[in-house]
This record gives C-alpha cells, sequence and structure tokens, in this order.
C-alpha cells in the first residue's frame, strides 16, 4: 500500500483548495479546471476565453464557496463544491482501472481534511497542513490507501500465505510445474527397528545430513515421497482458496504430468464440476488494453497581450501600479505580488519621518500601541480584517474579535507585540498580562479611530450597520484596446493631481478590487481606505498636509480615482435618480495610526469634481458595450 497523498488525485485536491481560497487568480482556477475532479479541458477554457465574462463564472462559484469554508465548516463548503462541479460523475467519466480506487481516495482525503479541520483552526492552516503532507507523503497507517471493495484489487501471494484466506475468483499459476526442491539441507526418511523392552517391531523417523555418499536410495527414496505428498498438500489448499472460480494457468506440454494440480484432477471425486473445462492455447498476443479517453484536439490559440490585467483578490491599484515609474528618490510606489491581500498598497516612506519627528521633540506623540503596532503588510492586514469584521456600534464583542484574530491566523503578530510588551515592562511579565493588556490596548486604539471627526464632524462610530459596506467587491470593466495610460496621466495633470508617470499597457476586460468601506452619510455615497503607513511618532506627522504628500508618493489618487469610478458605475445602475452632483462623494483615506480621536488627524478627504470622474470613466472604457457596437 501507499499514501493517499501520494499521487495526481492529492495534487488535484490541492489545486481546488488553492483555487478556493485565491478564487481570483486566473492561473490558479484554470489549474483546477483542467483537474480530473472538475473535468475541464483546454478547448472548454479557449471557449471561455472567448466570452465576455471568460471565467467570471468559476471565480464567483470559488468565491462563494470560500465564504462558506471561512463563515461555516470546511465540511459544508467541501460538500457544497463536490456537489457543484459533479465531482463523483467526472471521476468515472471514462472506463478506466482506477475509477475505484480513485473514489475510494478522494473519500479518504475528504474524510482526514474533515477530520483535521477541528485540530487545524482557520482555513489557511488546514491548507497548509494538507500541503505539506501531499509534499512528503509517509506510510502511517491512517494516510495508506484503503482497501477497494475487491480486498485491495488483484493480490499476488504463495499459497503458504493464502491458508485461511478466501476468495471469488483465483488465478493459479504455474499450476502443472515439477516439483524440485531447492536448497535441501536434510533428510527425512524411516526405519524399522525392535524395541528391546517390548520385543516388537516399530517405525523410527531418521533426520540425516542432506549427503548423497552417506545415504542410502531407499532412504532418499522416502524423503522425495515425503515431500511430494506435501506438495501434493498445498496444491489442494490452493484449490480450495475460491468461492467463486479458479483459473487453473498450466504449462504447454505438461498436461500429463502428476505434478501441482494434476495430481488432483485425476481424482473425479474430488475435483469434478458441470463448469470444468480446458480452454485452447494461446497462438497469439493478445491485444493491449486500450483506455477511452478523448481525441486530443489541437488548439490555435489567438496571441495574448504582452500584460493582462488578471482580476486580482483585493484592489487593481496594485496591477496598475507595477507599471509606474520613479520620478524622484522620495517616491517609493506600490509593486505588485502574485498574492495580493488587503494591505498590499500601503507603502513606509521612512525618508519624510524624521525630519518631522527631529524638529518636534516636544510635540505629542501618538498611543505606545499605534507607534510600536509591527509594520508592513502582515500587520495591515489584520487592521484590515478587524474592521471588516467589527460592529462600530456595540462594543460587546470587540475583545473576542481581537483575541481570535490574534490565536487563529496572526500568531506571529502578536509574538512580536508581546517582545516589545517585554522590552517595556521587562520580562517578567507573564503572558497572560500582555495578551489582556494587548486586546485592551487594541480595543483602545479602535475608539479613538472610531471617534476622530472628520469633514462636518463626521464619526466612523456614528455609522449604523445598514449604512454601511465593508470590503465591497467591484469588477471595472475596460476597454479592450490598448490602455490610455498617457490620457490619463494628462487628465490628472489638468486637475494639478501629481502622480508618477504611466508607463503604456495592455489590459483586456476588466480590473477586479475591493473597497475597504463604502458609506452613506446625509444622502451621499463615500469610499474609505485603511491605510496602515506609518509617518512618524508624532501627531504632526499625520496633518493633512503630511497625509497628501504620502498619498502622491504612493500614487493613491489614481487609487482613490478608480474606486470613485467604480462606485459611480455601480451607483448609476443600482440607485434610481441617481445624480453625480446629488449622490457621489468623495473619497476618504484613514491612516490609522495617526487618528488619535483629534479633529481631521490621520485622515485626509478629496472630493473630485464630477467632471473629473466622468472623464475618467470614459478614458477606461466599457468592453462589453463596444463588442456589441
Amino acid at each position: 500500500k501507499r499514501s493517499v497523498f501520494d499521487g495526481l488525485l492529492a495534487q488535484d485536491v490541492a489545486a481546488v483548495l488553492i483555487a478556493i481560497m485565491n478564487p481570483y487568480d486566473e492561473k490558479k482556477v484554470k489549474r483546477a479546471l483542467l483537474s480530473r475532479m472538475l473535468g475541464y479541458t483546454l478547448t472548454n477554457l479557449n471557449q471561455f476565453e472567448r466570452q465576455t465574462d471568460g471565467l467570471g463564472q468559476f471565480i464567483s462559484v470559488f468565491s462563494e464557496i470560500r465564504e462558506i469554508w471561512f463563515e461555516r465548516h470546511f465540511l459544508a463548503a467541501w460538500q457544497y463544491c463536490l456537489r457543484y462541479f459533479d465531482v463523483w460523475r467526472n471521476l468515472v467519466r471514462f472506463d478506466s482501472r482506477d475509477n475505484e480506487r480513485s473514489v475510494v481516495n478522494l473519500r479518504h482525503l475528504s474524510d482526514l481534511l474533515s477530520q483535521h479541520s477541528g485540530k487545524y483552526q482557520g482555513p489557511k492552516n488546514l491548507l497548509n497542513w494538507y500541503l505539506k503532507q501531499v509534499a512528503s507523503p509517509s506510510d502511517r497507517e491512517w494516510e495508506l490507501e484503503r482497501s477497494l471493495s475487491t480486498d485491495a484489487g488483484i493480490q499476488l501471494m504463495t499459497i503458504h500465505q493464502s491458508k485461511g484466506l478466501e476468495f471469488k475468483i483465483v488465478f493459479l499459476l504455474n499450476a502443472n510445474g515439477s516439483f524440485r526442491e531447492i536448497n535441501k539441507t536434510l533428510n527425512f526418511s524411516t526405519k524399522e527397528t525392535i524395541n528391546e523392552m517390548t520385543k516388537q517391531v516399530e517405525q523410527q523417523r531418521v533426520i540425516a545430513i542432506d549427503d548423497k555418499t552417506a545415504l542410502s536410495e531407499i532412504e532418499v527414496q522416502q524423503h522425495q515421497s515425503r515431500a511430494q505428498a506435501e506438495q501434493n498438500r498445498l496444491w489442494y489448499v490452493a484449490l480450495t482458496r475460491a468461492s467463486h472460480r479458479i483459473y487453473t494457468v498450466l504449462n504447454k506440454g505438461k498436461t500429463e504430468t502428476t505434478s501441482g494440480v494434476n495430481f488432483w484432477r485425476v481424482q473425479p471425486t474430488l475435483f469434478s464440476h458441470i463448469s470444468a473445462t480446458d480452454e485452447p492455447l494461446l497462438t497469439s498476443k493478445p491485444l493491449p488494453y486500450k483506455e477511452d479517453r478523448e481525441v486530443v484536439v489541437e488548439l490555435l490559440a489567438i496571441p495574448q497581450p504582452q500584460l493582462k490585467l488578471y482580476p486580482r483578490l483585493k484592489t487593481s491599484f496594485s496591477a496598475l501600479a507595477q507599471h509606474l515609474t520613479k520620478q524622484q528618490a522620495l517616491d517609493v510606489l506600490a509593486t505588485y505580488t502574485n498574492n495580493e491581500t488587503a494591505a498590499d498598497d500601503e507603502v513606509l516612506v521612512v525618508e519624510s519621518i524624521n525630519d518631522i519627528d527631529d524638529l518636534s521633540n516636544e510635540a505629542e506623540k501618538i498611543p505606545w500601541i499605534a507607534r510600536n503596532f509591527p509594520m508592513g503588510t502582515h500587520a495591515g492586514n489584520f487592521l484590515h480584517e478587524i474592521f471588516e469584521h467589527l460592529d462600530f456600534q456595540d462594543q460587546s464583542s470587540w475583545d473576542l474579535e481581537i483575541y481570535r484574530r490574534f490565536k487563529n491566523d496572526y500568531s506571529t503578530l502578536k509574538k512580536q507585540v508581546f517582545e516589545k510588551y517585554q522590552a517595556l515592562l521587562g520580562d517578567g511579565i507573564r503572558e497572560q498580562d500582555c495578551e489582556e493588556r494587548l486586546i485592551a490596548d487594541v480595543k483602545s486604539w479602535l475608539n479613538d479611530i472610531l471617534s476622530t471627526p472628520f469633514g462636518n464632524e463626521f464619526m466612523l462610530g456614528q455609522l449604523e450597520p445598514n449604512t454601511y459596506l465593508s470590503e465591497f467587491p467591484f469588477y471595472l470593466a475596460l476597454s479592450d484596446q490598448v490602455f490610455a495610460s498617457q490620457r490619463i496621466h494628462q487628465l490628472f495633470q489638468e486637475y494639478d493631481i501629481f502622480i508618477p508617470t504611466l508607463n503604456s499597457a495592455e489590459s483586456a476586460r476588466f480590473l477586479n478590487g475591493s473597497i475597504d468601506l463604502v458609506y452613506q452619510s446625509e444622502g451621499k455615497y463615500y469610499i474609505a481606505d485603511y491605510k496602515s503607513n506609518f509617518l512618524g511618532e508624532t501627531v504632526q506627522s499625520y496633518t493633512q498636509n503630511e497625509i497628501a504628500k504620502n498619498m502622491s508618493q504612493s500614487s493613491y489618487w489614481l487609487q482613490a480615482s478608480l474606486y470613485l469610478v467604480a462606485l459611480h458605475r455601480y451607483l448609476k445602475e443600482r440607485l434610481h435618480g441617481y445624480d453625480i452632483e446629488q449622490h457621489l462623494g468623495g473619497a476618504t483615506y484613514l491612516y490609522l495610526r495617526g487618528m488619535t480621536g483629534q479633529e481631521n488627524m490621520g485622515v485626509c478627504h478629496w472630493q473630485p469634481s464630477p467632471e473629473f470622474i466622468q472623464r475618467l470613466d470614459a478614458m477606461l472604457g466599457y468592453y462589453a458595450v463596444q463588442k456589441l457596437a
């Protein structure tokens, strides 16, 4: 037996799980679709590419399965996936020898994933565990392949190994082969002796070294007769292992010998049967077994664009930012990575921090937790997820939400903060005390953020649950022509908005993104974006002017513009009587470390003109409309 993780099916399961966790990554989705489980072919994928929505239908399905996994349980999501894609039928769609093995292995893998989902909390941890098993399969008993309905298929064994077992069908190979002892060392014989006490003749067994010079011919014949009788009894065992049918394969030219099963064939009272017959000898090589496979069709693929903006997990801004060029030494621009997350567009600008801090030694500093909370994408993702699941007005669940985030997905982040607490309070502080203080400090920080007024005395803490949406996803349709990067750059210059020069790029169909927060206030709809960028330790580092500089260096004006265009298109389709001047608000960028409760600190609000949004909307274009025209 081999490990259930050692095989193509285990790799296909891994591909499907990865696609569920990354539903907006087209490469991962395509790999899952081409697996035996989902049953799609290159021809199917080529047809999808020609459709308007491309892989959009599958992206939506994988995204829905991902939500079920996060909100309910792995087993519920996995069963939904198996039913939706009709996986069980796909596995046995073609006549193949390994159909039953594939079905049994998939059930086995599903059981193992379900069992370990309770041990490894969080989908990411469960997926990482599974990938480790596939990468390094072993021979642990619980991961060995299960037996098939035919008792592990065809089993090869000696007659001695079959003792006590029974099978429906048995094949006996070399059933009439000559018997010859191998490596004989002892000779067993008998002789007659007179018992001195009883004076009667008795049979006595003699065991002697197999030396032909010392043994008589009678002793050798006695041993051979004894060994032949034992061999006949062994073949009797072989002939009685089948409960339904037995096939004996005989060697050509030896059908008349009395070796092997031929000894019992001449015993009519023991092994005669009405269905027993002799098959004719094979005179030619049997035809090889051929599985029914689909005919491979040669594909004539259309050349792909040099740079194609595939749908991303969180923001399309990062995909665009990979084309930006540095203009100055202080311009630190966002870079694109394959695995985008909510905080991938956040940039740490170190050069502009020290000047302010050095000149303001007496200035008020931001809270300790905001100064010392780790920097980088990992920390930014934590804060994004907190705000995604936070109830702005009900604090009863805040402690539990913060605790669960650190425990399930951000244990490394918690460890980094603990080290800073130990440096501040001494190594003697207990871990439980660190944890309680961490939750209290983060909760206090969240209170400061939600109570920071901006605009017309507006605060996030005023938002009712039915007046905002967290992580608002969108698909922004684009023209299928060459991306109008130069025209977009000129548009920003015309409105005195600095963004670095955009290089030319080719795009396809649509951009995908997710807005951190969309909220309604006084009849207008606004967007907000959380930033964990560290600009300095003092409050003066997070004034509107300093944030505006960072937004220019990080090209966040472009990001805000794309988000507002997406919201504009959505409201135009869904809001009855929509008017851009009346209903579309602006973009608010929230630099979380600088939001201390003081008015407009850590906040930059931008209200572009309706004309700017409409012109940018026209430059981006509409793929579907142009195709139908």
